[in-house]
């Protein structure tokens, strides 16, 4: 190996040239000598990297060549060799010595000898993930040099290569895709000075376009990098440049087509995108390939031809593939729907003669047959998918494309419109899709804007019956099927459009279209009915099986039919307009509702007396329940009379409550009517939906007999005892309704009943119901039990869901609902009744007594059931939605004191819940409670019991805490009954070892409530009392054990101490206190310091690490207060100043893992640092303050934060009590840190923030040392590279920091503060080459802030500095612009540049951002008095503007936003333009004829002055000119 080693260049190259390899034998390889030679610091030949780099290109070139020798290793290939990749990196990329020829010379006459794509193409086949990487970083050099070089038709070849490694993207990684990058993007360039386009695009259909769609169309899943995407999207865009070429668009389209037909599966997916692609292309070049065309408008006619051209053949593309005729594919559906939306979003179609289309597929007329055919096929899959089952994908595909069609042209859709109606109305609801309200959205709005909504009804009305025609898939169908319109989601969006649009002329022709399409639809139901009836009379039910199957299933058609009908007429008649509902006026339709009551109690009594009246006879004498089965059993005509009975009282009470007055004489019930109604009802065979409507109809009949003045009393008792009866059929906390009609059953009718009287008629319920039926009522609301875990568990209901996304209607809602309605409280007897039941409900309650000779000896309880315990506790569960404005103060007091009571009793059953019971006494106990309210016992195993009563009584307790602290105590009890209630929230029940949140809370805020009255009431008695807590809280000994341990009670009684010191020493005077409790205190203060003191001073004594262990919030604020009790108390606490608070926030500054302290802690250490300087001497704060500075520097969070709000608290109450000395030394740390070099990230800006709220809340006497720091501040942010040029963060931060200054304390800001704020705002506006992701809209708010406040409040002083307030306007003026799109990359470069860092051009500024642009260029017009601290009297100063002082640097302002407008690669939106004018007029009224004048003679182009002119003659139109 010696031997062989080179020690000069001659020897070098003798051994790289030799024609074996090795050289010698045995010795190194070729490859090894030069990687010796390379890397031997003792061979310092300064052309060696030229030999060794010369060498192995020759050696790459020539691999290919190498390999077809016959005598060759086959083994042998450089390119695969890593070995090569890994030398000739450094060989080009290491810098060559001085001596040395430059490194582009000698490869440039090297690159000349061969060509470098060879080797990629080999490269890109090899794919080897070892051989990429220092492939890549050599091509990095090489292909810039050799791209210029290298010819088209090469190109195209390194291009093939891409495409086919490109089709697994998988195996795509960033070196791979870095080459692919390279190669495609030296294509493009290429391309553009390519001279025989058409050759390349021959090539590219030819050899190329399989591989190219493969690479293109791979899913987006696949391609998940960032990078990844951008090749995906150069890839395409090199297709697309190739095939959309001048040369390439003046080709047939058909050779295009024809070789895209050979891969279809693979265009699919990007044929919407090509499509788009290809009208950009064209509408670029179309000035070439429009030659005749004479104007720009003729020219954007071709290219819409063009285009419709290209849809129609896509359209025959994609309808001549394989299977597409008899066959549904997803796919290829979806590409055609996607092309169809590049037909509505680029305006293409232009209707001629649809509705009889041109046969000749050539040009325009072949796209629009391919929309008609397409049409036709949707219409067709549709009315074959509402036959079938599981169709879902093709029913929404369908609806889809036939949704697009109507955003191109409604007429395609309008001529089939009725056949879509009835074949979505033939749709099993479960398919229904949005797609299908979409479609039904924008065909209603084309009816709206063309008045045209009556025929739009007639349609649907027509639909419905021809849905009869073609319905195969619903014969027997359910009772919620067939009473459930499917369409229903779609009614309340036509009810508008009638209310809105439908004219006077079109109301009665189509009422009486309608009601004759209801008439119309009963015969056709009753024509069937009665054919059944001849045939079951006249034959035998087994000879004629099938004709009655035949007829039942007719039957069910018809009665959906009538369903439907009566559904959509009782929308339309219900819209009308409101004219139409007069009695007597032009319009009045009061024949028509005759008609309507006479027709619809038609269908109700025959159908009651003919099905439900036989019925009820043949089983008469029975039970419910064998009633019930008689007509389960029966003939299934029996049911769909129900049905229709049902669909009819519905259409009627629509109609009803719309016109408010009687349907003709047979809308009048006599007694005999009301009565058969009511027997109705009370069977439990009736239908449930029929119940309900009869339900309706009887109680807007006590409605309107009540209006009139002639009701009958007993009769109205009657209706609503039956109403009653029907809510405790079933559990009312066990039932769920979805709100459809159709989903209702037995078990939820009691739901959908109560829902509809608590929401409709309530109020008829108060004013007319007896006090009996009042008092059932309120008593079915107050004792249901009510479970809210039914309610958590409400998006997991079963429940059906028929074509509405109604919200699960529980009892729950019902109540909260109810509860919360003010209309509900007004109404005086529920209210009275509702009070006096709560009052009842609870009176067990009330028998317990307190005691009142002190706390040793208290009353003994006199037992209280469970029941009636838990349905107390029920009660006070609805009171948390009660106003307590409407409690009395003696109910309130009483209230309180049971529910006190009631506490007292959960706490004792929650101690006997975890004792051991037999089963016989809990199942009684639990009898009981079922038995009361009416629900079904479920019995549970004996191991759960004891979990479910604990979970049960703790939420119970949990309620009745929550009422105590809503009341606030108004009424409270005597000092005695609340130190024994103290005492007991004191000492929970065992049994509760993690409370809830809830009951934690509400527990502690209790405490405290009781706690404070007691203290500051100054009755001797109370000062016994508190004196007594207390000494109850020194006893519990608060923070004697470890953290880890502490149960809840010692954790209420820690938190209840610190709760009292902290209301004692903010809200209390010392000097108001009596002795007996200050002498309490002490003793308190005392058993805190012998808790605390010990364990704080080892936490100081250990090792810094070793303190991170032991931090606990609660700890750590009970020594902060303390320190404050004691100060409060006026004792001396530098005693017992153990500098705790320092020792612990030093290690968090330190420690690496400071970010994991959570807001608790943070806040807690944080105070306690203030505690401390407070206790300490005054030489010693400084310490202390600087210590605060580096804390929040480093655990303060993000902007918004938890933790900065908390923190911040502490920071302002601090800040009030500083010295002036403090504050001052304070104010000089932060302005070091600020200024500070290596600051981490976030630091600064916390910095910043800190000052912010420093200065908001700064001590008195600190004016000087104010404006000293902001100034100090300014010139920093100004001069600062790091901080102006600082990250989006930092410049929100700062703003924010001047924004704050400027707006709260104006009076502080002088006039050198002004250049800096200038320079700064200056420096923030101009133009970056690097921008951020995102748009950061919150500095541009901040920039208008700071001007505004200036210009408001400092007038004085920004009438000095005009020409750089009016450079800062013309820069914000300058960012309204929008950069054009489909700009070049070097266009798009002299734009973006011309954007400030924190501006994104992919998100522009917006309307808000103009809106506020105009405010504040308002705002120099606006008279204000500045704020100074001049002597002079605020009346002697004169309100003035900034408006004449401008007027001469407004022109220049205007001159910004003329140029903005006239950019050509720029776009001011018509949004933005409208909302800026307000600030354009005011600049317009500043500057004034003669300037603008010689603003257009000096200034302006003609582009410029056009501009000028109509921004001038808008502004001529709104100026007032004092003409009255």
């Amino acid at each position: 190996m010696v031997t062989n080693s080179p020690h000069s260049v001659h020897a070098l190259v003798r051994l790289l040239k030799s024609s074996t390899d090795p050289p010698s034998t045995p010795g190194p390889s070729k490859i090894e000598i030069a990687c010796l030679a390379w890397s031997d610091p003792y061979f310092r030949a300064v052309n060696k990297g030229e030999v060794i780099g010369e060498w192995i290109l020759t050696l790459l070139a020539q691999a290919k060549k190498t390999r077809r020798e016959k005598d060759a290793n086959s083994t042998f290939d450089p390119i695969a060799d890593s070995r090569y990749w890994t030398l000739l990196s450094p060989v080009l990329t290491t810098p060559p010595p001085t001596a040395a020829r430059p490194m582009k010379t000698w490869l440039l006459s090297l690159l000349n000898r061969f060509q470098v794509d060879t080797i990629v193409i080999e490269l890109l086949t090899l794919r080897s993930l070892q051989v990429l990487a220092p492939a890549r970083a050599a091509l990095a050099v090489l292909w810039p040099l050799a791209e210029k070089k290298i010819a088209i038709d090469a190109l195209s070849e390194c291009l093939s290569a891409v495409f086919n490694t490109c089709t697994e993207w998988e195996h795509v990684d960033a070196n791979l895709g870095w080459i692919c990058s390279a190669v495609v993007a030296t294509y493009r360039n290429a391309l553009v000075n390519a001279g025989n386009k058409k050759k390349l695009y021959n090539s590219f259909l030819t050899t190329h376009i399989s591989s190219w769609l493969c690479a293109v169309c791979t899913s987006s899943s696949l391609v998940s990098l960032s990078s990844t995407k951008q090749l995906q999207d150069s890839i395409y865009a090199a297709g697309t440049d190739t095939l959309f070429s001048l040369d390439a668009l003046k080709q047939p389209l058909d050779t295009l087509f024809d070789a895209l037909s050979s891969s279809i599966s693979s265009l699919l997916p990007v044929l919407p995108k090509l499509c788009t692609s290809f009208l950009h292309a064209t509408h670029r070049h179309r000035s070439a390939l429009f030659v005749s065309a004479t104007s720009v408008v003729g020219g954007k006619e071709e290219v819409r031809k063009k285009g419709m051209e290209f849809v129609g053949k896509c359209w025959i593309l994609i309808q001549g593939s394989a299977n597409f005729q008899e066959n549904f594919e997803v796919e290829k559906w979806k590409s055609v729907i996607g092309v169809l939306r590049i037909v509505e979003k680029e305006r293409l179609f232009v209707a001629h003669s649809i509705r009889g289309v041109h046969t000749d597929t050539k040009g325009e007329y072949g796209g629009e047959l391919a929309l008609s055919e397409a049409r036709d096929k949707a219409v067709e899959m549709l009315e074959t998918a509402s036959s079938k089952d599981n169709r879902t994908g093709q029913v929404d595909i369908s609806i889809q494309l036939l949704d697009v069609l109507v955003q191109i042209e409604y007429d395609f859709v309008g001529s089939v419109l009725e056949r879509v109606l009835s074949a979505l109305i033939n749709i099993p609801p479960p398919h229904a899709t949005t797609a299908f309200s979409e479609f039904l959205t924008h065909v209603l709005e084309y009816h709206t804007k063309t008045r045209t909504v009556h025929s739009y009804a007639l349609a649907l009305l027509g639909a419905v019956v021809a849905s009869s025609a073609s319905s195969t898939s619903w014969t027997f169908a359910s009772r919620s099927i067939t009473s459930t319109f499917p369409l229903a989601y779609h009614l309340p969006a036509l009810a508008r459009s009638l209310r809105t649009s439908l004219t006077p002329t079109q109301t009665t022709p189509l009422a009486t279209a309608v009601l004759q399409a209801v008439e119309s639809a009963w015969r056709t139901f009753k024509a069937v009915d009665e054919e059944e009836e001849r045939s079951a009379k006249k034959q035998k039910v087994a000879e004629n099986t099938d004709k009655s199957g035949r007829e039942a299933s007719l039957m069910s058609v018809q009665a959906r039919v009538f369903c439907y009908t009566s559904r959509v007429a009782g929308t339309i008649l219900s819209n009308l307009p409101a004219n139409s509902y007069t009695k007597h006026g032009e319009y009045s339709l009061e024949c028509l509702w005759g008609d309507v009551g006479k027709l619809g109690w038609t269908v109700i009594w025959d159908c009651l007396r003919e099905k439900t009246g036989k019925g009820h006879d043949t089983v008469k004498g029975r039970d419910g329940k064998k009633r019930k089965h008689a007509v389960e059993t029966g003939p299934l005509s029996a049911l769909y009379a129900h049905i229709v009975t049902a669909a009819a009282l519905q259409f009627l009470y629509d109609v009803r409550a719309r016109v408010s007055f009687l349907l003709g004489d047979c809308d009048r019930l006599e007694e005999a009517h009301i009565e058969a109604l009511l027997n109705i009802t009370r069977d439990e065979a009736s239908d449930p939906e029929l119940v309900l409507e009869i339900i309706r109809t009887l109680l807007w009949h006590v409605w309107y007999t009540h209006q009139c003045g002639y009701q009958n009393h007993m009769q109205t008792q009657q209706i609503f005892t039956v109403t009653l009866d029907i809510l405790t059929t079933h559990p009312l906390s066990k039932s769920k309704w979805s709100g459809v009609l159709g989903a209702l059953t037995r078990d939820n009718l009691c739901l959908a009943v109560l829902y509809i009287l608590t929401e409709r008629w309530i109020d008829v319920l108060d004013a007319l119901a007896s006090t009996k039926n009042l008092e059932r009522f309120i008593s079915l609301l107050l004792a249901a039990s009510l479970d809210p875990s039914d309610e958590n568990n409400r998006e997991n209901s079963d429940e059906i869901r028929l074509q509405q996304d109604h919200a699960t209607i529980t009892l729950h809602s019902i109540l909260l609902s109810l509860l919360r309605n003010a209309q509900f409280w007004e109404l005086h007897n529920i209210r009275a009744i509702f009070l006096s039941s709560v009052l009842a409900l609870t009176a067990p309650l009330s028998s317990y007594c307190f005691p009142t000779d002190g706390v040793e000896s208290p009353s003994p309880m006199i037992a209280i059931a469970d029941t009636e315990l838990a349905l107390a506790c029920n009660v006070y569960s609805r009171l948390h939605y009660v106003p307590p404005e409407y409690f009395t103060r003696p109910v309130r007091a009483e209230l309180v004191k049971r529910a006190m009571a009631g506490d007292f009793e959960i706490c004792k059953e929650l101690e006997g819940a975890t004792a051991p019971k037999s089963k016989a006494k809990r199942k009684d106990r639990d009898r009981g409670g079922a038995g009361h309210r009416g629900e079904t016992l479920v019995e549970a195993s004996d191991d759960r019991v004891p979990a479910e009563e604990l979970k049960k009584w703790s939420r119970r307790l949990t309620f009745v805490r929550v009422f105590l602290q809503r009341m606030q105590f108004l009424g409270t009890p005597s000092y005695s009954t609340s130190l024994t209630f103290v005492n007991h929230l004191l000492s929970p029940p065992p049994c509760i070892a993690s409370p809830s949140k809830a009951l934690a809370s509400v527990t502690l805020d209790l405490i405290q409530l009781h706690v404070v009255s007691l203290l500051r009431s100054r009755d001797p008695e109370a000062a016994i009392s508190i004196s007594s807590a207390i000494s109850s809280l020194i006893t519990a000994r608060p923070f004697s054990q470890p953290y880890s341990q502490e149960t809840w009670a010692q954790l209420l009684v820690q938190s209840s101490v610190i709760k009292l010191i902290e209301r004692t020493t903010g809200d209390i005077d010392p000097t108001s206190l009596p002795d007996e409790v200050k002498r309490a205190l002490k003793m308190l203060l005392e058993a805190l310091e012998s808790s605390l003191s010990p364990h704080a001073r080892r936490l100081v004594e250990r090792d810094a690490r070793e303190i991170e262990q032991f931090l606990s919030s609660e700890q750590i604020n009970a020594w902060s207060r303390m320190l404050s009790l004691k100060r409060w108390l006026g004792m001396d606490s530098q005693v017992v100043a153990v500098p705790f608070g320092l020792k612990l926030a030093t290690t968090a500054i330190r420690s690496e893992n400071s970010a994991r302290l959570d807001s608790a802690t943070c806040s807690s250490i944080l105070g306690l640092l203030f505690e401390e300087v407070w206790c300490m001497p005054g030489a010693t704060h400084h310490v202390h303050l600087d210590v605060v500075v580096g804390f929040y520097a480093v655990n303060g969070s993000d902007q918004g934060s938890d933790i900065e709000h908390i923190m911040d608290m502490h920071v302002a109450q601090a800040s009030k009590k500083m010295s002036v000395e403090d504050f001052s030394h304070l104010l000089k740390v932060l302005e070091e840190g600020i200024g500070g070099s290596g600051l981490r990230v976030g630091h600064r800006e916390r910095l910043i923030h800190l000052g912010q709220v420093m200065l908001h809340d700064a001590p008195q006497g600190t004016l000087k040392i104010i404006q000293h720091f902001a100034t100090r501040c300014f010139n920093l942010f100004a001069d600062r590279e790091e901080i102006y040029g600082g990250s989006s963060h930092l410049k929100l931060q700062y703003l924010e920091f001047i924004a704050k200054h400027c707006s709260d304390r104006p009076a502080a800001i002088r006039s050198v503060d002004l250049s800096s704020i200038w320079s700064l705002l200056h420096k923030i506006l101009s133009g970056s080459s690097e921008h951020d992701g995102a748009t950061a809209f919150p500095i541009f708010h901040h920039i208008v802030t700071i001007i505004g406040a200036l210009i408001r409040l400092r007038r004085d002083l920004v009438v000095h500095t005009l020409p750089h307030l009016s450079l800062v306007l013309r820069q914000l003026m300058m960012l309204i612009r929008k950069i054009r799109p489909q700009l070049g990359a070097k266009q798009s470069k002299i734009v973006t540049d011309t954007f400030p860092s924190w501006l994104s051009t992919s998100q522009p500024l917006s309307t808000d951002e103009a809106r506020a642009l105009a405010r504040l260029l308002t705002s120099l017009t606006t008279k204000t008095v500045p704020r100074t601290h001049a002597h002079a009297s605020t009346e002697s100063q004169k309100a003035e503007s900034l408006a004449k002082p401008f007027a001469k640097h407004a022109s220049y302002v205007l001159v910004a936003y003329v140029d903005a407008f006239n950019d050509p690669l720029c776009i001011i939106n018509a949004e933005m333009r409208r909302d800026l004018e307000p600030g354009l007029f005011a600049l317009c009224e500043m500057v004034g004829e003669h300037s603008r004048d010689a603003l257009m003679m000096s200034a302006l182009d003609s582009g410029g002055k056009t501009i000028m002119k109509s921004l001038w003659k808008e502004y001529e139109k709104q100026r007032y000119v004092g003409k009255g």
